[in-house]
């Protein structure tokens, strides 16, 4: 009994399990091709083309085609003509400003004196010299934490002023009555090149320095002018005159996006009080990418003039004057990229979607409208170009040739039906509507095996 049981239990599980399968892989395939991603698309076509298309919506395709072209040209000039790049400037920070080399090529200084009459430079060792170096800090942490400083003070070598110190700008400072100047030699062998750098809390600082000191008959190589004429000179009245060569930027420049020209500063001096005078030198990095498709970036470096501080004392000492050169803690970063061709042809496209969209929009109904009246024109085959002397008469529509074919099988069957049924009359048959109906006797326009052999039939221009 328990085994019948088992296998009772088991048959009806079997069954159970066996049942919904069929049902359910039915469902299944009957749903499976709804979601086929690789079907063949189906299309019709009207006249041999998959769009109806009309003279207006051609003229619309070139007048687009035409403002494309306007636009790639509008947008891409700028990339051949090398204009409108995108410029961005950024002023950077740095608590211990990097070296900066003063040469001809990126900064050049001249010092001299002004008569306090004429104005004119002059120079005069018999009442005063001048002494440019190059000063030195560094400091020193040591392990206790205690904090030295260690100075040193290298001199450099100086000339007489000519047009060579000044590079490009030569004939701007000619006028200046440069043998009266003194210039930095541009090979120094105690110190090559000559690098300022840092600020007071660096590890390492460097400026440059000027100190003007009157003549000491003790120490002098030469001797020493008349109090006359050390009071004429250092009276109070004297000028201390810099020239040095500054800069502007203008990015929209391809060839040459700086500019550089002649700058100066003067003050009053002499041996009334000591003065200081403290001189900013701000760095300036050009970056310039000029690449057509890629990044192409190149770096400049030059030094523009940023203030200039003076310190005024009562106290009379050795030197009458100092002069020191600093590089700022704020550079100036100019950075422009031009238009790249992927960036043209994106701009561009832009612009096309945009009209392309208004186009649209204007030629839609035209278009539909005239589908529209092609298809009818098909369907009753009407020739739009045919005219009609009357607008107001309807014109007589030709019946198609399918449906004047279909006229002449009817009444051909018609009349062989009306000829069998008085026959069959006269013979005394049975009556004609016991027989086969007469509509079933005409031909059908679609057969069986015309389905099976149907082939999609477009639409042919109409006659």
């Amino acid at each position: 009994m328990n085994q019948k049981l088992k296998k009772l239990r088991k048959i009806n599980f079997t069954l159970l399990l066996q049942m919904p399968f069929p049902h359910f892989r039915r469902g299944v395939f009957s749903h499976l091709a709804t979601i086929d991603v690789f079907g063949k698309a189906v299309e019709l076509n009207f006249n041999r083309s998959k769009k109806s298309r009309t003279r207006a919506g051609g003229f619309l395709t070139l007048l687009f085609l035409g403002f494309w072209i306007w636009s790639i040209y509008n947008v891409g000039k700028d990339i051949y003509q090398r204009r409108n790049p995108t410029m961005t400037t950024a002023d950077v920070i740095s608590v211990d400003p990097k070296p900066m080399t003063i040469n001809s090529d990126l900064f050049t200084i001249a010092f001299g004196y002004a008569d306090p009459i004429s104005a004119s430079h002059y120079k005069n060792d018999s009442i005063f010299t001048l002494r440019v170096s190059v000063a030195k800090m560094h400091r020193n942490i040591h392990e206790d934490g205690s904090i030295t400083l260690d100075w040193t003070d290298t001199v450099l070598e100086t000339e007489t002023c000519t047009p060579s110190h000044f590079g490009e700008l030569a004939s701007d400072f000619a006028p200046l009555q440069l043998d009266q100047l003194t210039c930095i030699k541009k090979d120094q062998p105690a110190l090559d090149p000559i690098v300022i750098q840092g600020a007071y809390g660096s590890e390492i600082w460097k400026y440059l320095q000027v100190l003007v000191f009157p003549c000491d008959p003790v120490t002098s190589a030469v001797t020493c002018g008349t109090d006359d004429e050390l009071e004429f000179y250092l009276g109070g009245e004297g000028y201390f005159a810099a020239y040095f060569t500054d800069m502007a930027a203008n990015m929209k420049d391809y060839e040459k996006p700086i500019t550089r020209f002649q700058n100066s500063i003067f003050t009053l001096f002499g041996n009334k009080g000591y003065k200081e005078l403290y001189y900013t030198v701000n760095p300036v990095e050009i970056n310039t990418d000029s690449g057509w498709w890629t990044k192409e970036e190149t770096t400049e470096y030059y030094a523009k003039y940023e203030t200039i501080t003076e310190t005024t004392t009562v106290a009379v000492k050795d030197t009458l004057l100092k002069f020191r050169m600093k590089v700022s803690p704020t550079s100036k970063i100019y950075s422009r990229s031009y238009i790249k061709i992927q960036e043209i042809f994106a701009q561009a496209n832009g612009l096309a979607t945009v009209a392309l969209m208004v186009l649209l929009f204007v030629i839609t109904p035209y278009a539909n409208l005239k589908f529209n009246e092609s298809i009818i024109n098909e369907l009753f085959e009407i020739n739009p170009s045919d005219s009609f002397p009357d607008p107001n008469i309807l014109p007589q529509t030709k019946p198609p040739a399918k449906t004047k074919q279909l006229q002449q099988q009817t009444t051909s069957v018609l009349l062989s039906t009306l000829a069998a049924e008085k026959d069959n009359k006269l013979q005394g048959l049975a009556p004609l509507g016991s027989q086969r109906p007469l509509f079933d006797q005409l031909p059908s326009p679609r057969t069986p095996d015309t389905d099976r052999e149907s082939v999609p039939i477009e639409a042919r221009p109409s006659s």
